[in-house]
C-alpha cells in the first residue's frame, strides 16, 4: 500500500509541475528510547500543532513506545483549511523540559591535620609536703654557690626517706640503722632502686627546713653528704610526732641506669 501512495504522488508531481510543492513528500521517523513529540519537533524544527495533526492515529501524545513510526511532515506543507479538512483536537502545547542541573565539580578536600607527634615520657612528679620541697631548694642553692651540679629530687628516694622518717617515731628510736629495714642502703635496695653511690643525713628536734639545713651544715658529716659530687638524685622526708616534734630524713645517691 505504501508503494502505491508513492508512486501516485510522483505521477502527480510529473503532471502538476510547479503546484506539486504544496503536497510534498511525507517521511516517517521512528521512535526511539527516551522520545518525546516535544523533542521530534525540536529534532525536526517542526511546529508541535503541525506534528499533531500529520498525526491523527496518535492517541495519546504524551505516551509513545519505542518503534512506533511517525509521519513527519514537509517543514512548507501547510494544514489542510476548509470545510473538507478534518477536525483534530486541540492538544495543548508540551511544555519544555528543563535539563536536569549538571552536578557541581568536587570540591578540594581541606589538608587533614597532621599527627600530633607522640611526646617524650615525662619523668613521674615527685610527691612530697612543702617542707621537704623547701629543704631539696636549700640544698641546691649550697651546691649551686660553689659551682655544683643540683641535686634531682627522685620520686622512689623521696618515698624511701619519708617511710625512714616515720619508722623512728613509730619505732621510737633515732639512727641511721633500723629495726624495721637495716641500714639505709638496705633500705634503698628494698624500695627497687639501684645506685652506684648512697648517702643518709638524719635529723630531729628542728623547726623549719632553714634550722634543720643550718644544724647539717654546721656538722662535716652532714654537709660533706650534702655538697658531694658523687651523688645527682635526693630524696627527703619528714614526719611529726604526736608531741609536735618533727623528724628529718634525707637520703642521697648516684642512681644506676634505668633508675
Amino acid at each position: 500500500m505504501k508503494r502505491k501512495v508513492i508512486s501516485f504522488s510522483l505521477i502527480v508531481l510529473l503532471f502538476i509541475g510547479s503546484t506539486a510543492s504544496a503536497f510534498a513528500l511525507e517521511k516517517e521517523y521512528i521512535v526511539k528510547s527516551g522520545d518525546t513529540l516535544w523533542r521530534i519537533c525540536k529534532k525536526h524544527n517542526i511546529n508541535y500543532r503541525r506534528l499533531i495533526s500529520a498525526n491523527p492515529k496518535l492517541r495519546n501524545p504524551r505516551l509513545l513506545f519505542r518503534g512506533q513510526r511517525i509521519v513527519i511532515p514537509d517543514e512548507f506543507m501547510g494544514p489542510m483549511e476548509g470545510k473538507y479538512a478534518p477536525k483534530q483536537p486541540q492538544v495543548p502545547e508540551m511544555p519544555q523540559v528543563p535539563e536536569p542541573p549538571k552536578p557541581e565539580p568536587p570540591k578540594p578536600e581541606p589538608p587533614k591535620p597532621e599527627a600530633p607527634k607522640p611526646e617524650a615520657p615525662k619523668a613521674p612528679e615527685v610527691s612530697m609536703s612543702d617542707f621537704a620541697k623547701e629543704v631539696v631548694e636549700l640544698v641546691n642553692k649550697e651546691r649551686v654557690s660553689r659551682g655544683l651540679q643540683p641535686l634531682k629530687a627522685h620520686a622512689k628516694l623521696t618515698d624511701c626517706a619519708q617511710a625512714k622518717a616515720q619508722d623512728m617515731i613509730n619505732k621510737n628510736y633515732f639512727a641511721h640503722n633500723s629495726p624495721t629495714y637495716g641500714t639505709p642502703f638496705d633500705m634503698i635496695e628494698q624500695w627497687g632502686i639501684k645506685y652506684t653511690a648512697a648517702g643518709e643525713n638524719i635529723a630531729y628536734g628542728q623547726k623549719t627546713p632553714k634550722e634543720v639545713m643550718q644544724t647539717w651544715m654546721d656538722s662535716p658529716g652532714h654537709r660533706s653528704n650534702i655538697l658531694s659530687e658523687s651523688f645527682a638524685e635526693i630524696g627527703v622526708g619528714v614526719a611529726e610526732n604526736k608531741n609536735g616534734v618533727l623528724y628529718w630524713t634525707q637520703m642521697f645517691m648516684r642512681a644506676a641506669k634505668g633508675n
